[in-house]
């Protein structure tokens, strides 16, 4: 059980990191800072846009529900292989 739990664990942070290799960026209109551009995706380490303005920053509430939507995707894809094979296991053993 511990051994899966890490394995689900690993594969999250794996899943995470690619997702975050992209992440959506969105820029602020240079004329008027209540306007946003849009999001496009762009590596989080770099920051693409600071040349075009100073005021970009990642989409924190896209990017939160992308993670999120990754993590439940990952718990629910290991909770059916858990009991795809605890229920194979008692079928090979009745």
């Amino acid at each position: 059980m511990q051994r899966f739990v890490v394995l689900i664990a690993m594969v999250g942070v794996l899943a995470t990191g690619v997702l975050l290799y992209r992440a959506p960026w969105e820029r602020v209109h240079p004329n008027d800072s209540s306007l946003s551009l849009g999001s496009y995706r762009a590596p989080v380490w770099q920051h693409p846009i600071a040349t075009e303005t100073s005021k970009a920053s990642l989409n924190g509430p896209e990017t939160i529900l992308e993670v999120g939507i990754v993590w439940l995707f990952v718990v629910a894809c290991g909770m059916l292989v858990r009991f795809s094979v605890r229920q194979d296991r008692s079928n090979r053993n009745s």
